[in-house]
């Protein structure tokens, strides 16, 4: 990527791909994609095997989905809260407001399940390239500019409404996606060597 020496004249970021030129724009998440809203059940749905598992917001650690904390139903599941790959999983409603807005995209892994009431899932073509932007501070202030004045929530309408300047060109979008995609793998990667260190830092030590 190159430094963008027009970057005072135009909406766009510090740091390009070179063949790329001309303005990003202003668009809202819902005219990009659809934000879905989750699954309502009762206790008496809840089954301890053999039941379709529903993500909530204790599933969601360090951006990624966690399944330490399952739980599963046994209920009809309409096909459209049926979780598919690259779909981003949102924490609409918690009872802690810090909560609120942390995400994690589905990986192929994660498919086929589905999510819970306070949750929320964001479908588009272009997920690789908008997730990266529900990690910044754009991001963050506009789920604080909508949390609920009694509960702590965002409503699929309000998430739809944000904001972001994005590139038109759908290459540039892709380039970017890709780029992003190539970063956490290799954040992946080093910090499973990093686990693996700890590790054996431990294990010399407990001798």
């Amino acid at each position: 990527m190159a430094a963008n020496k027009n970057n005072k004249a135009l909406n766009v970021p510090h740091l390009r791909f070179p063949e790329f030129t001309g303005e990003w724009y202003k668009h809202s998440l819902g005219e990009i994609g659809e934000t879905i809203v989750g699954l309502t059940y009762k206790p008496s749905d809840v089954v301890e095997n053999n039941g379709i598992i529903v993500f909530r917001s204790s599933n969601i650690k360090d951006g990624a989905i966690d399944y330490s904390d399952l739980v599963r139903v046994n209920k009809n599941i309409k096909k459209r809260i049926i979780t598919k790959e690259d779909d981003i999983l949102v924490c609409a409603r918690n009872g802690s407001q810090r909560l609120i807005g942390k995400n994690a995209i589905i990986k192929n892994k994660d498919t086929n399940n589905t999510f819970g009431a306070f949750m929320m899932a964001y479908r588009s073509k272009y997920n690789l390239f908008i997730l990266p932007l529900l990690s910044t501070k754009r991001y963050f202030s506009q789920v604080a500019e909508n949390l609920g004045a009694r509960i702590n929530q965002i409503t699929a309408s309000d998430f739809n409404r944000f904001e972001f300047y994005v590139p038109n060109d759908y290459i540039e979008r892709a380039k970017i996606a890709e780029l992003f995609r190539l970063l956490d793998e290799r954040i992946t990667v080093q910090n499973k060597i990093i686990e693996k260190l700890e590790t054996l830092i431990k294990g010399i030590v407990d001798l």
